[in-house]
């Protein structure tokens, strides 16, 4: 799923050298002039020069083909690049940096140049150009109402921090471990300054449910995960089975009202792990995929070049560019382009899961869920899936929300990225159905109540 446009690793400075024969003194250019010179050799494609300008950690992020890879998806996104407006210099957390704003065809952008003690690069972050909105508590949670603490979700030799919320007002309640989307995401699912699953744990604990959340395995760990091996199984499934066990282990927990609620990727995974994990009562998808993930990707990148109404030359290069890397990896060749990081072993394993088959599979009842204004799922195509795999299920329900988008908040018109970085919340009508979904459980009602429609 999109969350902005993120290059993480070391620090950026350049450290130059007089001309004279002997000894020269070295001169450190400031700051602003270092992060001016990186964010040129950047836009103009000299990637290999920005290897001096980097320490090793960003060297290793920033591989020539990674770099090619995110400025193919700053010009799917912004459009072509036109120069620098203007930078500023500032300091957080110990480290210097510059931002400095870029013009772009659609948009203006700041990119973000942190620099470490020694003047080499260690980190690029593209985002909205100025102050950057902060989180925005929902309307409709009541701190006082509900209480967190942490817990530790362990699988195998990985240790996943995470939270437990429970409401304070109800005894035994039913409980809904959330699974992610794609990406090193967070315990909140935090995407720009909005946090999908802490949204989710308020709203519900406000409602009388309790949620269990954790900092995904390719977030704590990150680099140190051995790629040539890692599927879908080791990035989520795993973890998800094991919040399961963890949560379906607290007495103070409903465990006759135990969901699975799983997001974008930890949808279209749902029906995996909730076939592999009996303990589960129900199971929820939120804007869960059914598809194959390389024809999802065509039509992100497709919609994302209809933003301005047309697609022009330079587009459609790069539209057939990501078909042909795609008909490459499938054949065996390396990833490339917008496909860089997706190896062979995890496309192949991942392709070869079936969810529209395997959600026939569970004998829970299913809570099927989407917004109408998503473009990364598309509900005309997985939601109306779902609903035709699971036609005749009486404990299959399906709610449809035309306003949201794909992480569940509302908006007007076609989604885009930039809808991501605004501060916004999680929609609070989904929420009480999602809530008094799970509260029918354990009573029966939820399959009783549902006729297959949209909400």
């Amino acid at each position: 799923m999109g969350k902005g446009w993120i290059v993480r690793a070391a620090a950026l400075g350049v450290l130059t050298a007089s001309s004279a024969p002997a000894q020269p003194p070295v001169v450190v250019l400031p700051l602003e002039t270092q992060a001016r010179r990186f964010v040129e050799l950047l836009f103009k494609g000299e990637v290999e020069a920005l290897g001096p300008l980097m320490d090793d950690a960003m060297r290793a992020a920033m591989s020539p083909d990674r770099t090619r890879a995110l400025l193919e998806l700053l010009a799917a996104q912004a459009g072509d690049w036109r120069g620098i407006e203007a930078t500023r210099q500032a300091e957080a957390g110990g480290y210097q940096m510059v931002f400095v704003t870029c013009a772009f065809e659609k948009s203006t952008l700041d990119a973000r140049v942190v620099f470490d003690g020694e003047g080499l690069v260690t980190g690029l972050f593209f985002q909205p150009t100025g102050p950057q909105p902060e989180p925005v508590d929902p309307p409709y949670a009541d701190r006082s109402r509900f209480v967190e603490e942490p817990i530790e979700v362990v699988s195998g030799e990985y240790r996943l921090p995470g939270t437990l919320t429970l409401p304070v007002e109800v005894e035994r309640p039913p409980v809904g471990v959330l699974v992610h989307g794609s990406g090193p995401n967070d315990r909140d699912e935090t995407i720009g300054p909005n946090k999908v699953f802490r949204d989710l744990a308020w709203g519900l604990a406000m409602r009388g449910v309790a949620t269990l959340r954790y900092e995904k395995r390719t977030r704590v760990y990150g680099g140190r995960l051995p790629a040539e091996t890692l599927t879908h199984r080791e990035e989520v499934v795993e973890d998800a089975l094991a919040a399961v066990s963890l949560a379906a282990a607290d007495a103070r927990l409903d465990v006759e009202r135990l969901v699975l609620v799983g997001h974008s990727l930890g949808g279209t995974l749902g029906p995996l792990i909730a076939l592999e994990a009996p303990a589960l009562d129900g199971v929820v998808l939120m804007a869960g995929a059914n598809r194959p993930l390389l024809v999802l990707m065509d039509e992100q990148i497709e919609h994302l070049y209809l933003q301005d109404g047309k697609i022009d030359e330079a587009e459609k290069r790069a539209l057939e560019a990501f078909r042909q890397a795609a008909l490459e990896l499938v054949d065996g060749g390396p990833a490339r382009g917008l496909l860089t990081g997706l190896t062979r072993v995890y496309l192949e394993a991942l392709n070869a899961y079936r969810p529209l088959e395997t959600i026939l599979q569970l004998k829970v009842p299913i809570l099927v869920t989407q917004g109408g204004r998503d473009y990364q799922v598309p509900a005309d195509k997985d939601f109306e899936n779902w609903k035709g795999a699971l036609a005749g299920r009486r404990d299959a329900t399906f709610r449809l929300y035309p306003e949201l988008d794909h992480l569940f908040m509302p908006g007007e018109g076609p989604s885009y990225p930039t809808d991501y970085m605004k501060p916004r919340n999680v929609d609070e009508r989904f929420i009480e159905d999602l809530a008094a979904w799970m509260l029918a459980l354990g009573r029966g009602e939820a399959a009783a109540g549902s006729d297959g429609g949209d909400g």
